[in-house]
């Protein structure tokens, strides 16, 4: 959520309305996602310069940079069932896409995929039992997604000289990793 220009993350009390800011930082921070037990969340952070996944306790204290990557930025997070694991994506400059497994301290890092088709994947999502991930597949890299912005779905093709399809997105683009 960003209040004042500035993107922090908040968690808020369902019953109550009341809501607390949990990072407040003139970094940009963003996609967070609760730990299976509740006690801490994961989130990506610019903080250190390049967009990185950190963690925190629920109450928003004790935050910990968990990567250190300076070839890529990671970008969306999902803890494993057990809570030991995050998997995540890292965008290289040119927009490509990979999985990524850690540990959750930020130990034994390993791409789990290749360059999937046509940019990467996006968005990974643990199954409940912890034996697969699944991802959306992204049509479009960074560069050609700014080229393309704003234009109707037609002039794609036009614009970069090819079409991966009509979306940057496309809902029924999944893949499963096992």
């Amino acid at each position: 959520m960003a209040q004042d220009g500035n993107t922090d993350i908040y968690v808020m009390d369902l019953r109550t309305r009341r809501v607390q800011r949990l990072t407040n930082n003139p970094a940009i921070d963003t996609s967070p996602c609760y730990s299976p037990d509740g006690r801490q969340i994961g989130f990506n952070s610019d903080r250190g310069g390049s967009q990185q996944l950190y963690a925190m306790n629920a109450d928003g204290g004790n935050k910990q940079r968990l990567t250190r990557t300076s070839d890529c930025s990671e970008v969306h997070v999902d803890w494993s069932p057990t809570g030991d694991k995050l998997a995540t994506t890292c965008v290289f400059g040119w927009g490509t896409r990979h999985l990524i497994l850690i540990n959750a301290d930020g130990s034994n890092r390993q791409h789990l995929s290749t360059p999937l088709p046509p940019t990467g994947a996006s968005a990974p999502d643990w199954s409940p039992d912890g034996r697969r991930i699944a991802c959306g597949l992204v049509n479009y890299g960074a560069p050609d997604l700014a080229r393309i912005k704003g234009q109707r779905s037609a002039a794609i093709d036009s614009v970069l000289g090819f079409q991966y399809g009509d979306e940057a997105i496309h809902r029924n683009n999944l893949v499963v990793l096992e």
